[in-house]
C-alpha cells in the first residue's frame, strides 16, 4: 500500500500465504490437502468481505457527493467518474481471476453438494492450463503460454492503473516512465533500490514479484525461474493454485481499498444533517479461529476532519487510528461460544460512537455485530511411528496450522504422560501406560487457555523380541547337533520396525542364564553360570571345556530367568516369555 506500510488485514493475509508456502514445502498428504482447502476457503472469504466493503463504501461516498451537489456544493463532482472507474476496474480484475479459479475447480472435479474438490491433488491438468496453453511452459522466456502469463499481465496492468489513479485522485502528475519503475521494482531485491523507486514516485509496488527479487525465495535454482513457473510448478496440487489466486484477489482488494480511502480523504468539508450519520463496522473477516483476534474498523459515514468521534466498546480493545476518525475494535475469539459437538459458533459484539453536533450535544451511534468462531484443525504427524506403544517414548508432532505463531500448546494426557519439547513447542513425547490414551490439546493465547480438540489413541504393547542362538557365528536352526569345540552365543533380537521407530525402547537384557548338562537318565545339572547380559549384548560360552570327557549325544540346556526390555527412561520391563521359551536345548555330536 501507499507508504510501504501493511494494514493489519494485509498482515493477516500474508501470514496465511506463508502457511500456504510452508504446506507446499511438505509432502502433500491428505492432512496437508485438507489444510490447503481450509486455507483457500479462508482466503476467499477474506477477499469477498473486503470487496463487499469496498463496493459499499464507493456507493456511500457517491451518494454523499450527489447530496452535496443538490445543496450547491459541486466541488467533489470530479470524484464521481473516478469512483465509477475504481468500482468497474475492481469488478473486472476480480471477475478475471475468478474465471480462472472456476476452471481450476472444474479440473479438480468440484462437488457442488459438498463444496469441495474430489481431486484436490490433481497436478497435470491444471499445470497444462496455467503454464502450457497451446504451446509449452518454456514459451515467452519461461513465462509459458497459459493462464499464468495472462494473470501476470493483468496484475501488472492493474498496478499501472492503480498508480495512475492515485495521481488522478490527488490531482498530481504521475512520474515519467511509471511502467518502467514498476518493472524495475518487480525484478530487484535491493531494499535501497526499492526505496529509491518509491522516492521517484512509485506508490503501489507490483503484486507479482519475480523469484530473484523475492526474499522468501532462497534456493538459487528457484531464483532463476520466472514468477509463473515458480508459482505454478508442475508438482503443485490444484487446491494450492486456487489458494494462490485467492491470495491475489485479496492483494487487489487491499489496493482498491486504499484508493477508495484516498478518494474519501479528498472530499472537502461535508455539510450534513445529524440524521444522515451512520455508524459503520467493517470486519476483516466474518470467520475467526478460536484464540485468534477478530478485528473490525469502526467509523462514521461522511465524517470530516473537523469532527472527531469518540469510540467505546465493552466487547474488546479499541485502537484509535491515525487521523482520529476511525477506530479498530479487537476482540479475542472465545472457544466457549462453540456448542458441544459443533465446529463453529457465533460471538456477538457491540460498540458506541459518540459524534459532536453543532449545538454542542453528541449523537450516539450504536453498533451491534457478530462473527463466526471456528474450531481449528489439529494436525498430528510422526516421522517414526504410526501407532502408540505402551511404556515407550512415542514422539509426535502436534500442530494447529490455522493459529500460526499464536499457537502456544498445552497438552494433557489421560492414560499416560505427555511432555512438550523445550526446543520445539510442536514436538511432543507421549508415554502411554494404559490400553487407551486421550490427549487434550489446548493453546495458551491472549492470557487464557483455550481448548482445541481431543485426540484418542489405541495403545498396544511393543512387539515381542526373538531369541536367536548362534554357533560359531552362524544362526543355529535348533536341529543340528553342536560340535564339541563350538562357541555358542544367545542374542535377543528386537522387531525390525519397532527398532527403526523407537530405538531407545528396543533394548533388551537376558537375566541370570545358566548352562546345564544331562547325563544318561539323570536330572540336568548346572555346569556353568552365564549371569546376565549387558543391554543388547549376547550371552557367550565355549563348549570346549564343558564337553571334555562327555560321550556324543549328551544333552545341554541353556536356561534363562527372564528377558527384560529397557525403555527410553532406563526402566526394566519383563517380556512375556514362558518358562519353556526361556529354555534352549542342544545335543553335542
Amino acid at each position: 500500500m501507499a507508504g510501504g506500510k501493511l494494514s493489519p488485514r494485509q498482515k493477516m493475509i500474508n501470514l496465511m500465504y506463508l502457511v500456504l508456502t510452508a504446506l507446499l514445502a511438505m509432502n502433500v498428504s491428505k492432512d496437508i490437502l485438507n489444510s490447503l482447502e481450509a486455507l483457500a476457503s479462508s482466503l476467499r472469504k477474506s477477499a469477498e468481505v473486503l470487496q463487499e466493503k469496498n463496493l459499499s463504501t464507493v456507493e456511500d461516498i457517491q451518494a454523499s457527493i450527489k447530496k452535496e451537489a443538490e445543496k450547491g456544493n459541486k466541488n467533489n463532482l470530479f470524484l464521481l467518474p473516478i469512483l465509477d472507474d475504481i468500482r468497474n476496474t475492481d469488478s473486472r480484475v476480480i471477475n478475471f481471476l475468478e474465471k480462472h479459479i472456476k476452471v481450476l475447480k472444474q479440473l479438480g472435479q468440484w462437488d457442488s453438494t459438498t463444496n469441495k474438490l474430489k481431486k484436490p491433488d490433481e497436478v497435470e491438468k491444471n499445470f497444462r492450463y496455467l503454464m502450457m496453453g497451446k504451446k509449452n511452459e518454456l514459451a515467452n522466456g519461461g513465462r509459458g503460454a497459459g493462464a499464468a502469463k495472462a494473470i501476470h499481465d493483468t496484475l501488472d496492468a492493474f498496478i499501472i492503473w492503480a498508480n495512475k489513479m492515485h495521481y488522478k485522485i490527488t490531482k498530481k502528475s504521475p512520474p515519467k516512465g511509471l511502467k518502467e519503475l514498476i518493472e524495475e521494482y518487480a525484478k530487484t531485491s535491493d531494499d535501497k533500490k526499492k526505496k529509491e523507486l518509491k522516492r521517484r514516485g512509485l506508490v503501489y509496488a507490483p503484486i507479482v514479484i519475480e523469484p530473484k527479487a523475492n526474499p522468501m525465495v532462497t534456493n538459487a535454482e528457484d531464483k532463476r525461474k520466472t514468477w509463473e513457473i515458480y508459482t505454478f510448478d508442475h508438482n503443485t496440487p490444484v487446491i494450492a493454485n486456487i489458494a494462490t489466486i485467492e491470495k491475489l484477489k485479496s492483494d487487489v482488494e487491499v489496493i482498491v481499498s486504499d484508493l477508495i480511502e484516498l478518494a474519501r480523504r479528498q472530499l472537502m468539508q461535508v455539510t450534513f444533517k445529524i440524521d444522515s450519520l451512520m455508524a459503520i463496522s467493517a470486519p476483516e473477516s466474518k470467520y475467526v479461529i478460536v484464540g485468534m483476534k477478530f478485528k473490525t474498523r469502526l467509523f462514521v459515514a461522511m465524517s470530516s476532519s473537523q469532527i472527531k468521534p469518540k469510540f467505546s466498546s465493552s466487547s474488546g480493545q479499541i485502537k484509535i487510528q491515525p487521523g482520529g476518525n476511525e477506530a479498530l475494535l479487537i476482540i479475542r475469539a472465545r472457544g466457549s461460544v462453540i456448542p458441544k459437538g459443533k465446529n463453529e459458533g457465533v460471538q456477538r459484539y457491540s460498540a458506541l460512537i459518540r459524534v459532536p453536533k453543532a449545538d454542542g450535544t453528541e449523537a450516539k451511534l450504536s453498533i451491534n455485530g457478530k462473527f463466526i468462531v471456528r474450531k481449528p484443525e489439529v494436525v498430528v504427524t510422526s516421522a517414526a511411528i504410526q501407532i502408540m506403544y505402551r511404556n515407550c517414548a512415542n514422539d509426535i508432532n502436534v500442530d494447529v496450522p490455522a493459529l500460526g505463531p499464536e499457537y502456544n500448546p498445552v497438552i494433557k494426557a489421560k492414560g499416560g504422560v505427555a511432555k512438550i519439547s523445550p526446543k520445539n513447542k510442536k514436538k511432543v513425547r507421549v508415554v502411554p501406560t494404559a490400553s487407551t490414551l486421550l490427549l487434550k490439546v489446548y493453546t495458551r493465547t491472549g492470557g487464557e487457555t483455550i481448548f482445541i480438540d481431543n485426540l484418542k489413541y489405541k495403545v498396544i504393547p511393543p512387539p515381542k523380541p526373538t531369541i536367536v542362538v548362534y554357533e560359531n557365528g552362524k544362526v543355529w536352526d535348533g536341529l543340528k547337533p553342536w560340535r564339541k569345540g563350538s562357541r555358542i552365543k544367545v542374542y535377543v533380537k528386537p522387531d525390525k520396525e519397532f527398532k527403526r521407530g523407537l530405538p531407545q525402547d528396543a533394548r533388551y537384557i537376558i537375566k541370570n542364564a545358566v548352562v546345564k548338562v544331562k547325563k544318561g537318565l539323570g536330572a540336568a545339572t548346572p555346569v556353568k553360570s552365564l549371569g546376565s547380559s549387558g543391554i543388547n549384548k549376547p550371552l557367550s560360552f565355549s563348549l570346549a571345556a564343558l564337553t571334555r570327557g562327555l560321550p556324543p549325544g549328551t544333552k545341554f540346556y541353556i536356561q534363562m530367568d527372564g528377558i527384560y526390555r529397557v525403555n527410553f527412561a532406563g526402566k526394566r520391563i519383563e517380556e512375556p516369555f514362558s518358562r519353556r521359551e526361556l529354555t534352549i536345548s542342544g545335543v553335542v555330536e
